[in-house]
């Protein structure tokens, strides 16, 4: 699709620069500007990447997740299968970020779980000490 978001931004950039730059004339206006413009620059490089640091950050986390499962199946087996479960559901079928945001939701929802398993069994171990 044309223009993508990137280039719309981008495009918005340049009118503001070019048109509406030469028109204001305050140094308010001025700052306003050039503060809109760093504004629409990090939008546009945080859009760019944001698939992508999505779908990394996934990948990152269902390797965890599949290392925890293990590690915490004798503490707690349910949890463990529930993990395993949801690695094996079809994984980034769509790269929207809605829908590696909600991934990345559930994944990370899942390692708190398995996170408050792991300190509550090291706090029963330490009372035991």
């Amino acid at each position: 699709m044309r223009p993508t978001s990137v280039e719309a931004l981008r495009g918005l950039q340049g009118v503001l620069a070019s048109d509406i730059g030469r028109e204001v004339q305050s140094l308010f206006g001025q700052d306003a500007l050039q503060t809109s413009q760093m504004l629409l620059e990090m939008l546009s490089n945080e859009l760019d990447g944001a698939a992508d640091n999505l779908f990394r950050d996934n990948e990152t986390l269902a390797a965890l997740l599949a290392r925890g499962a293990t590690a915490i199946r004798p503490l707690d087996a349910a949890l463990a299968e529930e993990t395993q479960a949801a690695l094996a559901e079809e994984t980034e079928a769509s790269l929207t970020l809605s829908a590696l945001s909600a991934r990345n939701g559930r994944l990370r929802a899942l390692m708190e779980r398995l996170l408050v398993v792991c300190e509550d069994a090291a706090a029963a171990k330490s009372t035991r000490s």
